[in-house]
């Protein structure tokens, strides 16, 4: 069975279009929608006679309803018409017993009760003509065993309720050319990263792409953090789909942001290979344009790979949405949506919808944002079309009035701690965060504060600012984020409520990182014209763990991957030394490394972060020296003492690629005859332990680097690997094809001809339509 009730009207005329052009080969004129005096679809014969079809969406309001608008309405409009054959095409169940009263309702018009399809002889069409259907993912991805095996995949892996997510806003999808680009990218390669500027669509049509995939038994898995949780449920036997949505904003500008020291950028590629080679794979990404191109400047791992990377890349822009799919993607949240019909009169007074769809600034989020009462009801009587220009003219408006005045103080100090932590927290995590802010700022601002503010507030921002998924808060999408971003910078008490506050290295990390960037110049002056602030906050939070460090049963509902390692916080405090020339924080980070010592013999150590922050010192050397010497003699002693890892050797050889400070001779020995030690003695044991097809080709690929430093070629070792991956693969069988679908676009439409079916849909939104 088939959920009518998720089409349009304007859907639902074309589904009867497309079916009866199929079904009868004949091609049928599209009428006005609204006031159609009585046509909505025609077929005009050489001779003159002409069949006349009128499609009644009546799914949601049922047999009564349709038969008193037919007795009332249409058979007046019949009367002067007086069609040779009149057809009713209805989203309304019928039984041979309701077609035999719709029939004497319309007597004398209609000829036989074939003429009356309803919902079930949709279905019949539907599948005899299987295209349609193909063409129309609302319909196939809602029948009800699509939807049981969708589900039962998604409850296998814990991600029903994402899946759910996308299910109620499937009705208001409209499919373009980009979902072809899209998943010809994805069935040719494997992969395809969606991008392009805030708003555009990018995670809806990553979406579809997702559910397309359920349909046809894909296994669904979300990656919330990182790569590990790919690499973790990964099974080449397996149809499976991941679906890692803002892909850098996490990894770039959560709590863990380091893309190349904590090796994302190896991941990701690795993972985007590892999807080419396996036919059941579908790894789908989205990002927004600019932070690609940052990930880009920043990584070199992905400037190396800068030819797969186009290959797989699909740019999504407005102008990918042509004037009849905007008014579709518009008049679909407008329909669907909760607008009183005086805002929809004020859409349609002068074809006021016409400017918005024409807008430079239009994009789907915006036109969400439009639709939905919550966000407007604070505009004044008929001020509703004054409140949509200007937020075309300025989308930064869609937060800053409720920001700024339409929620509690409360409110406003969990949107304040949910970004610190990265904009994404388990409830109790965030609760954590936000008591001693909302006590910083109820003293220092004087407002009062009560038992109740927590619960209240969560449940003015649910919906608006804030969705929850599994006991977890995150904002309703990325442009949030991108707007606490803005408001930090513009207005730096913001960040000084934060660090004052803080009780969590993380939140610190979050405004340095904002302070340091591209935009943040304004805040960094703040803080340079007040260094205690940074340095009191870092002094105090750099020593605590995160529950989230610890793991184990104190971190229940807390995302342990994104916790920040002990030498990551140590790389961030000498970014900041070096950027701010703080005497304290180098201070601070002076007393790190006598705590190694202990740390380090029950922990191995993050070498790239290590080397990174080495990297940091020997380029700020006068304001380091003689700790850089320190930093480097300790570490090469700690991979001597313990050679029992490649990544160490690694982290080393690819430091002294990028280091203008040579080792020395002993240093240089040292490092050689602890690598020899580990080939000798640990390179098979750690080959032997690992499972994981997409670390072996990483090490595999780490091998290759460092044969320069080496000074020998690694074949030998390089093959002990190849052979632990054949014999991984040997274990798992795959299909020898990649599965591909039928999807086909729909034909292109004229400008005059995209203008005429705009005006037409939404006459459909006019009380009398």
């Amino acid at each position: 069975m088939y959920d009518l009730t998720r089409l349009s009207p304007i859907d639902f005329e074309t589904l009867a279009r497309d079916l009866l052009q199929a079904e009868w080969g004949q091609r049928l004129e599209v009428f006005k929608a609204g006031r159609d005096q009585g046509i909505d679809l025609r077929y005009s014969r050489p001779h003159g006679t002409a069949t006349i079809i009128q499609c009644k969406h009546y799914a949601g309001s049922g047999l009564e309803a349709l038969r008193r608008h037919l007795t009332k309405t249409e058979i007046e409009k019949l009367r002067p018409l007086a069609p040779d054959r009149y057809v009713l095409f209805t989203s309304v169940p019928l039984s041979p017993g309701n077609k035999r009263d719709i029939r004497a309702d319309l007597h004398p018009y209609v000829i036989d009760d074939l003429d009356i399809i309803g919902a079930g002889d949709i279905e019949n069409l539907l599948a005899r003509h299987p295209t349609v259907e193909t063409n129309t993912p609302k319909l196939w991805l809602t029948s009800t065993p699509v939807m049981e095996r969708v589900f039962h995949a998604a409850e296998r892996l814990q991600t029903q309720l994402e899946v759910e997510r996308i299910y109620r806003k499937l009705s208001l999808y409209v499919q373009n050319a980009a979902y072809g680009r899209a998943l010809g990218i994805l069935e040719n390669e494997g992969s395809v990263i969606i991008s392009g500027v805030p708003g555009v669509g990018k995670t809806t049509l990553a979406d579809m792409l997702l559910l397309a995939h359920l349909e046809k038994d894909f296994e669904p898995v979300v990656i919330r953090s990182d790569m590990s949780e790919a690499r973790k449920f990964f099974s080449s036997g397996k149809k499976q789909i991941f679906y890692f949505d803002d892909f850098l904003g996490q990894t770039m500008l959560g709590p863990r942001s380091d893309l190349v020291g904590r090796r994302q950028d190896e991941a990701i590629l690795e993972f985007v290979e590892l999807a080419g080679r396996t036919p059941n794979t579908r790894f789908v990404l989205t990002t927004r344009e600019h932070l690609l191109q940052q990930a880009m400047q920043a990584s070199e791992r992905l400037r190396r790979e800068n030819g797969l990377m186009k290959l797989i890349r699909c740019v999504l822009k407005v102008g990918d949405y042509p004037l009849l799919e905007r008014g579709r993607i518009l008049f679909n949240h407008v329909y669907f949506g909760d607008l009183r019909q005086e805002h929809k009169d004020e859409l349609l007074a002068d074809e006021f919808y016409l400017d918005v769809l024409q807008h430079p600034n239009f994009n789907p989020r915006l036109i969400e944002w439009m639709s939905q009462f919550r966000n407007i009801r604070h505009s004044a009587a008929g001020g509703y079309r004054a409140t949509v220009a200007a937020v075309l003219d300025q989308p930064a408006l869609i937060w800053q009035p409720a920001f700024e005045n339409q929620i509690s103080e409360a409110g406003r100090g969990i949107l304040l701690s949910l970004y610190s932590l990265g904009g994404s927290a388990s409830l109790p995590y965030l609760e954590e965060a936000w008591e001693p802010l909302h006590r910083h700022r109820s003293a220092r601002y004087n407002f009062t504060s009560s038992a109740e503010d927590w619960q209240k507030a969560l449940a003015e921002l649910e919906g608006g600012f804030l969705s929850f998924i599994d006991g977890r808060a995150t904002f309703v999408n990325p442009s949030v984020r991108d707007f606490f971003d803005e408001t930090l910078c513009a207005h730096p008490e913001h960040a000084r409520d934060l660090l004052t506050a803080a009780q969590r290295f993380r939140t610190v990390l979050g405004i340095w990182r904002l302070a340091a960037g591209d935009r943040g110049g304004r805040l960094l002056g703040y803080l340079a014209r007040q260094p205690g602030l940074l340095e009191d906050a870092v002094e105090r939070t750099w020593g605590l763990a995160d529950k989230a460090d610890r793991g184990g049963p104190a971190a229940i509902g807390v995302d342990v991957s994104k916790a920040i390692t002990w030498e990551g916080r140590f790389l961030e405090i000498i970014r900041m030394a070096s950027k701010t020339s703080s005497t304290r924080l180098r201070g601070i980070a002076g007393g790190f490394l006598p705590l190694t010592e202990e740390r380090w013999k029950r922990f191995s150590p993050a070498y790239e972060e290590m080397l990174a922050a080495l990297d940091v010192m020997e380029a700020n050397a006068p304001f380091w020296s003689p700790f850089s010497s320190a930093l480097r003699s300790r570490l090469i002693q700690q991979i001597a003492d313990e050679p029992r890892s490649l990544d160490g050797f690694h982290a080393f050889a690819m430091h002294c690629e990028r280091s203008r400070v040579p080792l020395g001779e002993i240093e240089t020995a040292a490092l050689q005859q602890a690598f020899d030690a580990y080939l000798k003695d640990f390179l098979d044991q750690e080959i032997g332990q690992i499972d994981d097809e997409g670390d072996l080709d990483l090490m595999d690929s780490r091998l290759s680097e460092i044969e320069a430093w080496a000074g020998r070629e690694l074949d030998d070792e390089r093959s002990a690997v190849q052979s632990r991956i054949q014999g991984l693969r040997d274990n798992e069988r795959v299909d020898e094809q990649r599965p591909t679908s039928t999807w086909s676009p729909s034909p292109p439409v004229s400008k005059d001809g995209a203008l005429t079916e705009v005006r037409n849909m939404f006459g459909a939104l006019r009380p009398d339509a």
